[in-house]
C-alpha cells in the first residue's frame, strides 16, 4: 500500500504542490500537464507543429505510466507516421529528440528561466523527467 502526503511549497510567487510516496517526491501531474502547455504555446514550438507533438506524446506516455514504450520503433510508430514523415531508413526519432532537447534548454534559458517546473529529455532516452526548479 502506498501512502501519499501532499504538501505545498511556496517558490517565490509561485506555489507548487508536490505529492510524497513514502520518501519519494512527486510533481503532481496537473502542473507537468501547465508545464507542457506553456512550453508547446512558445514560439519556437508552436512554429514547429511536429515538435510539440513529440513533446506532448512522450510526456503523456511518461504520466500514463508506459514510458517503457517510449523507444523508437514505437514514437516513429504513433507520431512521425502520422505526420508522413517517417522513413525506417533515417533516424528520424533520434533526429527529432535531439531537436526537442535543444529547444527545451532553449526555453529555459529564456521564457521559462524563473518556471518552477523542469521538464528535460536526457540524451540516450526518450523518457522526460520531471524536476522543480528552485
Amino acid at each position: 500500500m502506498h501512502i501519499f502526503k501532499t504538501a505545498v511549497l511556496v517558490v517565490g510567487d509561485h506555489i507548487l504542490s508536490i505529492m510524497k510516496r513514502n520518501d519519494e517526491y512527486f510533481l503532481e501531474q496537473s502542473l507537468i500537464e501547465k508545464q507542457v502547455q506553456k512550453i508547446i504555446s512558445c514560439k519556437p514550438f508552436r512554429d514547429l507543429e511536429l515538435f510539440s507533438v513529440f513533446l506532448r506524446y512522450v510526456v503523456e506516455e511518461t504520466l500514463a505510466g508506459r514510458s517503457h514504450r517510449l523507444e523508437e520503433h514505437e514514437i516513429a510508430v504513433n507520431i512521425l507516421t502520422h505526420s508522413g514523415v517517417f522513413n525506417s531508413r533515417y533516424a528520424f526519432v533520434q533526429i527529432h529528440a535531439a531537436r526537442v532537447r535543444r529547444l527545451l534548454i532553449e526555453y529555459y534559458e529564456l521564457e521559462g528561466r524563473n518556471d518552477s517546473v523542469l521538464i528535460t529529455i536526457p540524451e540516450g532516452s526518450y523518457i522526460p523527467r520531471f524536476q522543480m526548479q528552485l
